[in-house]
């Protein structure tokens, strides 16, 4: 595959002694790995183009066995986020949701289109978990991957108790939890919110119970993901914390 693609940098890991494999998503061409030759040499012409959540068009030469980046052209850098340490932490999280569940190469220009929103949004949002959790709802939905939020995935029945609870195994809603091992309560609010955020098409500036809805969906990400989410997980932890901080005064 050689050519130049407009382009979303999803992740990176290094390789060899100087070199980055970066996992690019591109609206060209799906969700793809590329070599930058030398990028992490401090003076490597790639090297401030291979950071996560880059957008720019790359251009690529086909190797044996591997794709290589021979130039970028940076479009945007979301410069809000490199100097807020939480917008960071949401957006590479969001990101890692986002390629965990992303096919290889197909392209998908409304996940494409969904994700970069999802992370302008962060970079701009005056709280930066509602644009997140509104990317991650309508990726769900575009990958076929939504939980059950209306009725009770084991009896089909409308889900008018408060406070149901909520099973990742299950697939969503259920009426009752015996038996179910990792069932767990999902606030009513909570609840309201997520169906709510489904029928935005922008994403919003606030969500209510924020934090508490990020780590409420965890356990869903864990299951459709099925692989390491390190970004994710290090966002939830600190999520839980500041919950558990707050409960405490």
């Amino acid at each position: 595959m050689e050519g130049t693609v407009r382009a979303i940098v999803l992740k990176r890991t290094d390789q060899g002694e100087s070199d980055r494999r970066l996992t690019l998503f591109s609206l060209e061409r799906g969700k793809f790995d590329v070599v930058a030759k030398g990028a992490r040499k401090a003076a490597g012409r790639l090297s401030a183009l291979t950071e996560p959540l880059i957008v720019a068009r790359f251009s690529m030469a086909e190797g044996k066995r591997n794709r290589f980046l021979t130039q970028a052209i940076p479009e945007s850098a979301y410069r809000n986020l490199r100097s807020d340490y939480l917008r960071l932490t949401v957006a590479l999280g969001t990101a890692e949701l986002f390629a965990a569940i992303l096919p290889y190469e197909q392209p998908d220009p409304e996940a494409f289109a969904l994700l970069e929103a999802t992370i302008a949004g962060i970079d701009d949002a005056t709280e930066p978990l509602a644009p997140a959790i509104w990317g991650q709802m309508h990726q769900l939905a575009n990958g076929g991957f939504l939980p059950e939020l209306s009725v009770c995935v084991v009896s089909g029945q409308a889900t008018s108790v408060v406070d149901p609870w909520f099973s990742p195994s299950a697939g969503g809603l259920i009426l009752n939890s015996l038996g179910v091992a990792d069932a767990y309560v999902l606030p009513t609010e909570v609840l309201f919110g997520l169906r709510r955020i489904l029928e935005i098409n922008l994403p919003p500036a606030r969500l209510k119970h924020a934090e508490l809805t990020q780590v409420l969906l965890a356990p869903w990400w864990r299951r459709v993901a099925e692989t390491r989410l390190p970004a994710f997980d290090s966002l939830v932890e600190a999520l839980k914390q500041d919950l558990n901080a707050s409960l405490a005064k």
